[in-house]
């Protein structure tokens, strides 16, 4: 890749790794592999080939494993309200949505807040405004400096009905808007992108930067994507990928890179599929200069439903296939993924990494979600990884990075209950370790039956403590916990009809 794409695409990692909850700080277990897989599974805004690698993405199983809830309540609809995320960076990240008025619920806005240890101080926002069909005409992102709020970058798009054809981006200097990047689509009479042309701002007029082309069959199943820079005046190549089919059911896709001026061989992808079409092996292979060399090899089963239940990573090592990583999945009844189990391969055994866990609501909305990894004989919220909301029966869904979230929505149906979607109590539990006692914070208001309970890592009760009292905002519990051995306990606090549970770590 040109040394000027590949620049912009650092700015773009850059940028994102410095949002709330991105960055993985460094610890005593294998930090290099959490910090590539964090990286890996949560989104960049780069955009060179961003169409090939989505369109690459939808034949993981994995891929698929996130993106297919079920839909068993089609006539009710909801929208996701706010969201808290703790992280190991930030502590605690807020993000509140709204939305336009019945029936469209467009969002409108979204703001980011992060607590200080006392109240909420807001970090960063985004604005959306609509045309009459729905499509964003603009996004604006304003960030919060002192005491008000500061334009930072905005995102202007055109459209030819539903198709975009053109994406602006303008930062925020010197207080005007200033050019950045410019995108521009053409498609066919499908209304599948068969090219993307990306220009840069650059000595007050716009200069071409990246160009992609996109061909398809008759099934519109994509046949090659092709990407090329500019350098020097001329447009060069740059990467060349190529699919082949076997009865719809993606066979090959090929990956080639223009190396000294010639197109040179880089990774193959066989899939083999089970009669329902589902990929059971994708084998990945390298070019030596002559031949195709084994690589990589993922293996899938799946459960009942035809859902993801296990994938098996193997690497192409002394003439054979080892183990390499094993992923397991669960599913609740809507669907959703339940739980995430990776395991690596070590010392000939398979040895817990991370585990990733999710609850839902009654109509299937994801209510929270946890990130652990495995360090000292148990499982321990000390990095932070990838944590997925889904709203609307996976019709919306949100990416966070940090190793606790719990999300609240509101039902736009009428005759649904409320309560029964506004997600687990809000709360805050600290000093985490804690040494003698344990104050449990409240951020919102009322007078609730509240039930507090800790148990030992096992579930087996320790401590119950029943109370209803008039709650104020900021309102705190405290537990003493000075009797307790030195340890890991769980917190679990209900009210409101939910139970939402915290490890804390005992001194």
């Amino acid at each position: 890749m040109h040394p000027k794409v590949r620049s912009y695409l650092l700015v773009g990692l850059t940028a994102m790794l410095a949002l709330p909850g991105i960055v993985v700080n460094a610890g005593t277990i294998n930090v290099e592999k959490i910090q590539n897989r964090a990286k890996a599974e949560i989104a960049v805004e780069s955009y060179y080939m961003r169409l090939h690698q989505d369109y690459r993405s939808q034949f993981d199983p994995a891929y698929l494993a996130f993106h297919s809830q079920k839909t068993l309540f089609p006539d009710v609809d909801f929208t996701l309200d706010t969201v808290r995320v703790k992280s190991i960076q930030d502590d605690q990240t807020r993000y509140i949505y709204t939305y336009s008025p019945s029936p469209d619920y467009y969002r409108l806005m979204t703001q980011i807040e992060v607590w200080d240890g006392q109240i909420w101080q807001p970090r960063s926002k985004q604005q959306n405004e609509y045309d009459d069909y729905g499509n964003v005409l603009n996004s604006t992102w304003q960030v919060w400096e002192g005491s008000g709020w500061v334009n930072s970058s905005k995102k202007i798009y055109t459209y030819d009905g539903d198709l975009v054809l053109s994406t602006l981006i303008k930062t925020w200097q010197s207080g005007s808007w200033v050019n950045l990047m410019m995108g521009s689509y053409t498609y066919n009479t499908n209304g599948l992108v068969v090219s993307y042309l990306e220009e840069i701002w650059e000595e007050g007029d716009w200069q071409n930067h990246t160009h992609e082309v996109y061909t398809f069959d008759d099934n519109n199943n994509m046949l090659t994507a092709f990407g090329e820079y500019w350098g020097d005046s001329l447009w060069v190549n740059d990467q060349k990928h190529t699919y082949t089919y076997d009865n719809s059911n993606l066979h090959t896709a090929t990956d080639e890179e223009w190396i000294s001026g010639e197109w040179e061989y880089i990774y193959r992808q066989t899939y083999t599929h089970n009669a329902a079409g589902q990929p059971t092996a994708i084998v990945g292979e390298v070019y030596d200069d002559e031949n195709w060399q084994n690589s990589q090899k993922d293996t899938y089963d799946y459960n009942a439903s035809g859902q993801p239940a296990v994938n098996i990573t193997q690497s192409w090592q002394s003439g054979a296939w080892l183990n390499a990583e094993r992923n397991s999945y669960t599913y609740d009844n809507y669907g959703g993924v339940e739980s995430h189990l990776i395991k690596s391969w070590e010392d000939d055994a398979w040895q817990e990494f991370s585990l990733t866990q999710y609850s839902y609501d009654n109509y299937g909305n994801g209510e929270s979600g946890d990130y652990y990894v495995w360090h000292g004989g148990t499982w321990l919220q000390i990095f932070d990884g990838p944590l997925t909301v889904y709203g609307d029966y996976g019709g919306s869904i949100e990416h966070y990075a940090g190793y606790h979230v719990v999300a609240a929505f509101s039902s736009t149906t009428v005759g649904i209950e409320q309560a029964n979607v506004n997600g687990p109590v809000d709360f805050y539990c600290y000093p985490n370790p804690a040494d003698g006692v344990v104050y449990i914070e409240f951020r919102d208001s009322g007078s609730y039956p509240l039930t507090i309970n800790i148990s030992d890592i096992h579930g087996k009760a320790l401590k119950k403590i029943y109370m209803g009292f008039e709650r104020t905002e900021q309102s705190r519990v405290t537990i003493d916990v000075k009797d307790f051995s030195s340890g890991v306990y769980l917190l679990s606090v209900e009210m409101n009809d939910h139970v939402q549970s915290e490890k804390i770590f005992v001194k």
